[in-house]
């Protein structure tokens, strides 16, 4: 009932009111997959000055027509968020 997100997008903010993305990521792979699994979703910049940052990782909502959960609650567990 855990899956990737389809996308990670990333916005920054001088004000925490008016965000601009930095872009968005998309998922790779195949989402049927029955093994743990873990992904990173990153995204390069240069010269960013900001005081916020925003991650925004859409979940597929529901699990899928294949998964013994079919149509039940699917779930996005993130565990780190790193900043470099």
């Amino acid at each position: 009932w855990i899956f990737s997100p389809d996308w990670v997008e990333f916005s920054v903010s001088n004000d925490n009111k008016t965000f601009t993305s930095l872009g968005k990521v998309e998922r790779t792979g195949d989402v049927k997959s029955e093994k743990e699994l873990r992904k990173s979703y990153k995204i390069k910049t240069q010269n960013i000055k900001a005081r916020y940052i925003r991650v925004h990782a859409k979940n597929i909502s529901h699990c899928p027509q294949w998964h013994k959960g079919t149509g039940g609650k699917a779930w996005l567990f993130v565990d780190e968020v790193i900043i470099k």
